[in-house]
């Protein structure tokens, strides 16, 4: 595993990111809440509008796979993977992007949608 970038995250309620993806990351959150959105590699767009208005606009952008990260989890998002970002709550994290070195990791896409159907 080589690190590529560290970036320290704070936030209040309702900001966040927008849709966008890149390498491998792992996201530590150490204070509050984030709802996450993923789309896979083959759906993957970048957007500059905030979170937020999206989801206003689009009905909750309902077709995408999303969870909740809580204080204390980490969550890892797969090289490729849109994402976007919602606190829910001020929030304070930690975010890693790092390249493996070793292909055996190659096939994210039908594992995470096989786990987020679980």
């Amino acid at each position: 595993v080589q690190q590529l970038s560290a970036q320290f995250t704070l936030g209040s309620t309702l900001m966040g990111s927008p849709m966008h993806h890149h390498i491998n990351a792992v996201n530590s959150l150490m204070h509050g809440r984030k709802l996450w959105l993923f789309q896979p590699p083959s759906e993957q767009e970048f957007r500059r509008t905030p979170m937020y208005e999206d989801m206003t606009r689009e009905g909750g952008l309902q077709s995408m796979l999303r969870c909740v990260q809580g204080a204390g989890d980490l969550l890892f998002v797969p090289s490729g993977w849109g994402h976007g970002v919602l606190c829910l709550s001020d929030c304070i994290g930690v975010a890693q992007e790092f390249d493996l070195l070793e292909p055996e990791f190659d096939d994210y896409e039908d594992s995470f949608l096989r786990l987020s159907h679980a």
